[in-house]
């Protein structure tokens, strides 16, 4: 989940939530990042360089009357968490029936691998107690 950032709070099972507005001010506290959001570079021969270049920002109402307003690019990719050690494969933000049928079936398996060992376990007991019998 990376390194615990300043103002980061953990959340189980997810990973850590930062506050937007305040990750937003430190960011724009930054002279070099500043000077950017302040002097956009939009393009006026038509290439596509930005995504203030596009036509969503171009011919958004927001940014007509506010041609100066901050643009937030929010982008979510699906995480997919994986174990190369183990079983344990599972993609982020997808739960369901599927999920909770696996969980529960990787259960019954446990439970079944564990009675067995408990049989073998009482087995291997009992059959050492005989011989020390036979010994005697």
């Amino acid at each position: 989940m990376g390194h615990l950032q300043v103002g980061a709070v953990h959340v189980p099972r997810f990973g850590y939530a930062k506050n937007f507005i305040s990750s937003l001010t430190r960011l724009l506290r930054n002279p070099h990042i500043l000077t950017h959001v302040a002097n956009p570079n939009i393009s006026g021969d038509g290439i596509l360089r930005d995504d203030g270049d596009g036509s969503n920002t171009l011919e958004h109402p927001i940014f007509i009357l506010y041609p100066d307003a901050l643009r937030i690019r929010l982008y979510y990719d699906d995480v997919e968490v994986t174990d190369s050690l183990g079983s344990y494969h599972r993609k982020l933000g997808k739960k369901g029936k599927k999920e909770k049928k696996r969980k529960e079936k990787k259960k019954r398996k446990e439970k079944k691998r564990k009675e067995r060992k408990g049989k073998e376990r009482k087995e291997k007991e009992r059959k050492g107690k005989e011989r020390k019998k036979r010994k005697k």
